[in-house]
């Protein structure tokens, strides 16, 4: 007979990955792009409205 109950979730992996997760490292490049990126979005929406 079948039971109705779901399976436990096995999260161990989970645990594995977080284990190896390095913290998110922002080049300063990447940083001034973004920032022009945002204010030319932001000078698009203002003249499109």
């Amino acid at each position: 007979m079948q039971s109705n109950q779901p399976e436990p979730i096995k999260s161990d992996w989970i645990v594995s990955l977080l284990g190896r997760v390095k913290a998110l490292e922002v080049n300063p490049h990447e940083e001034a792009l973004t920032s022009i990126l945002v204010e030319q979005a932001l000078e698009n929406a203002k003249r499109t409205g």
